[in-house]
C-alpha cells in the first residue's frame, strides 16, 4: 500500500535539504521566518509571508506489479503531485509573475522539468519502497488578482512499494 502521508514526508525533506525552504524565505522578512512553512498543504492564512508553496497530492492509482521469484511482490504506483507557488509584487520593484518565474525554475531542478538539470527526487527512499522518478507534465501561471499570481507545476511521480499480501 502507498502512504500519502509518506510521500509528503520525502517531498518536504528534499524541499528543505535542496534549499528550497530557504530561498522563499529569502522573500520574507526575518521575523516570518521561523513563524511560518515555506511548504504548506493547505492555502496560507490571511498574514502569511509571500511568497510560499501549497502541495497537493492526489489520489494514487496502481500502474503494475511485479516479483522477483522469490515471493517478493512489488507494486508499481503513479502518484499525482501538484505544486502551486503563490507570490506578489515585490517592494523592490519585481512583479509576482517574475517572482514566480524564478521560483519555479528552482523548483523545476528538484522536482523535474528543468531542461539542463536532472531532478533530485528519482531514488528517494520512502518508509516503504522508493520515489523511481517524476514526469514533468507542465506548468502554468494564474493571475489571482492585481499583485497575486500562482504559478503551478504538476507531476506524475512513479513509485515502487512492496505489494500488501
Amino acid at each position: 500500500m502507498i502512504g500519502s502521508a509518506a510521500i509528503e514526508k520525502a517531498i518536504v525533506a528534499l524541499w528543505s535539504s535542496s534549499g528550497l525552504d530557504t530561498l522563499l524565505k529569502s522573500y520574507w522578512v526575518a521575523a516570518d521566518r521561523s513563524k511560518f512553512l515555506s511548504l504548506i498543504a493547505d492555502m496560507g492564512e490571511g498574514d502569511h509571508p509571500f511568497p510560499y508553496c501549497i502541495i497537493e497530492i492526489a489520489k494514487p492509482f496502481q500502474s503494475a506489479q511485479s516479483s522477483d521469484g522469490n515471493e517478493s511482490l512489488r507494486t508499481l504506483w503513479n502518484v499525482p503531485l501538484t505544486l502551486r507557488v503563490h507570490t506578489k509584487k515585490i517592494t523592490n520593484g519585481a512583479s509576482a509573475r517574475a517572482v514566480a518565474a524564478i521560483l519555479m525554475d528552482e523548483i523545476a531542478k528538484v522536482y523535474g522539468g528543468h531542461p539542463a538539470v536532472k531532478n533530485q527526487i528519482a531514488g528517494t527512499q520512502l518508509d516503504y519502497g522508493h520515489i523511481l522518478g517524476s514526469q514533468f507534465l507542465g506548468d502554468f501561471a494564474i493571475r489571482e488578482d492585481l499583485e497575486n499570481v500562482a504559478w503551478q507545476l504538476q507531476y506524475n511521480l512513479q513509485t515502487d512499494v512492496p505489494a500488501v499480501q
